[in-house]
């Protein structure tokens, strides 16, 4: 038997949230960049107007990727890119991290 990767849960929402350290969120643009390997979707978000909105906080900052994008990414391990630009001198600082997307309550449910 050869196990399937399981698919996403459709129809959840993801918020990914950033706490930045050593500086304010009013001196920082964000992007976040969420994608898989492959020729899978590329979801995009900024606090500069494109693509997703990413919405500041007082404390945090919060990209909401809806259902609508969600549903388009398989389970498994995702790529998070999140790139801070500092507005009074343009230095940029991107951090990569991975997200390991889980299926609902069937996810032991590979072989069915």
């Amino acid at each position: 038997m050869i196990p399937k990767l399981p698919i996403y849960a459709k129809g959840d929402s993801i918020g990914i949230a950033v706490y930045p350290t050593g500086v304010s969120l009013e001196e920082v643009e964000i992007d976040m960049l969420v994608y898989t390997t492959g020729n899978g979707p590329r979801i995009y978000g900024s606090t500069q107007g494109s693509g997703l909105p990413i919405v500041k906080g007082t404390d945090r900052a919060v990209f909401n990727i809806p259902s609508s994008e969600t549903g388009k990414l398989d389970a498994g391990i995702a790529t998070l890119e999140t790139t801070y630009t500092v507005k009074a001198s343009g230095y940029k600082k991107t951090l990569t991290n991975r997200l390991l997307i889980l299926t609902d309550t069937k996810i032991m449910d590979f072989y069915g």
